[in-house]
């Protein structure tokens, strides 16, 4: 689990790095700004060099999940990640859930980046030659999708990343993120489904607690 946890941080903060700034669409509409605009307020944390001191991490983190929580709708990816199972929990578990759940994605995002801190590029590794929003569609119905497109220097291949939304009380967040065709909710359903059908939930929310260690 933490494995797969780890990936999906990975995609969100790479991402996250390498699309502020670069080959925006012109005339976006809400849902691509809310995008760039926390990903210029996620890089400025990752770049601040005020926080890039071993015993800043704790502030580093924090600052992080302000951001992340600002555009992510933990409480969305924790209803759909547990799928028919959330509707099992009281309104107090669901809430407990969803807890973990956002503290797992925002630890496994900085475990990550702490990570690649460790490269001499400004700690994000090979930075993408050319990063393109290639797409924005907005249903009336209260959904979006942003898709990317990312290329590297000596690498013609082109990796594509496509961000779902949804609008509620008038404000668009994220639900979900794709990657070369995998969904991170689904990956996630299909991890919490397993542990919770082959052990139990309390297993999965142990699960959960001993990942934040």
């Amino acid at each position: 689990m933490q494995r797969t946890s780890q990936r999906w941080a990975l995609v969100i903060a790479l991402t996250s790095f390498l699309l502020v700034g670069r080959g925006a669409v012109a005339y976006a509409g809400e849902p691509q700004e809310l995008i760039q605009q926390t990903l210029e307020s996620l890089v400025a944390v990752l770049t601040d060099a005020s926080l890039q001191a071993p015993e800043q991490r704790q502030a580093q983190r924090a600052r992080i999940a302000q951001v992340v929580a600002q555009s992510f709708d933990f409480a969305e990816m924790s209803r759909r990640s547990l799928e028919h199972h959330w509707h099992r929990l009281t309104p107090a578990q669901q809430q407990e859930f969803v807890q973990l759940f956002s503290d797992l994605l925002q630890q496994s995002l900085v475990a990550r980046i702490a990570y690649r801190a460790k490269t001499p590029t400004a700690g994000y590794g090979h930075v993408p030659s050319a990063v393109r929003y290639t797409g924005e569609t907005i249903d009336p119905a209260g959904y979006a999708s942003v898709q990317t497109a990312m290329t590297y220097e000596g690498d013609q291949a082109t990796e594509d990343i496509e961000y779902l939304l949804l609008r509620r009380d008038g404000t668009w967040k994220v639900y979900d993120v794709i990657a070369e065709g995998a969904s991170m909710v689904t990956n996630y359903r299909t991890e919490f489904d397993k542990i919770i059908r082959q052990e139990s939930y309390a297993d999965l929310l142990k699960r959960l607690k001993l990942s934040q260690q």
